[in-house]
C-alpha cells in the first residue's frame, strides 16, 4: 500500500480529535461512507473498478467484511437507520439490498418495477422514512 492510498479519517466533530484512520485498499478513492445504527460499524464504497463495499469496526481499524459491489459506479451506500446489518447501495443502473451475516456480505438486486422489460435507471441517492403501522 503506497503513501498515496486512500484512507478514511474519523474524528470527533466537537473536539476535532482524530478517532481513527482506516488505511484502505480502495484504489482511486472512497465515494461513500455510512455509520451503522449503533455507530460501531462503518460502511465504505471505493472508486476502484469493482466498486468494493467494505464494513469496518472503525474504532479497532479492522475490516469485518468486503465484497465486490457492482460493475458500474456506486454513488452512495447507506445503513438502515435502525440496523447494524442491513444497508442499501445505489448507482448507475443499480440498487442492491445488503445484509452483513458474520463476516459475509450477502446482497439482492433491487427490482423497482413490475414491468418485465423495464430497464433499471441510474439511482443517485437513497433515503429512509419512518416505519409505521398501516
Amino acid at each position: 500500500m503506497s503513501a498515496t492510498s486512500p484512507s478514511i479519517h474519523v474524528w470527533d466533530a466537537m473536539t476535532k480529535q482524530t478517532l481513527s484512520v482506516l488505511r484502505c485498499f480502495h484504489s482511486g478513492g472512497v465515494c461513500s461512507v455510512s455509520f451503522s445504527a449503533t455507530g460501531k460499524l462503518l460502511l465504505s464504497v471505493g472508486l476502484d473498478p469493482e466498486h468494493t463495499v467494505t464494513i469496518w469496526k472503525w474504532q479497532e481499524g479492522a475490516k469485518v467484511a468486503t465484497r465486490v459491489g457492482h460493475t458500474q459506479r456506486i454513488f452512495v451506500a447507506e445503513f438502515r437507520p435502525d440496523s447494524d446489518t442491513h444497508f442499501v447501495s445505489v448507482g448507475i443502473k443499480h440498487v442492491r439490498f445488503w445484509t452483513l451475516a458474520g463476516r459475509a456480505l450477502l446482497s439482492k438486486k433491487g427490482v423497482l418495477s413490475s414491468i418485465e422489460d423495464a430497464r433499471m435507471q441510474t439511482m443517485l441517492s437513497v433515503a429512509f422514512g419512518a416505519v409505521s403501522d398501516f
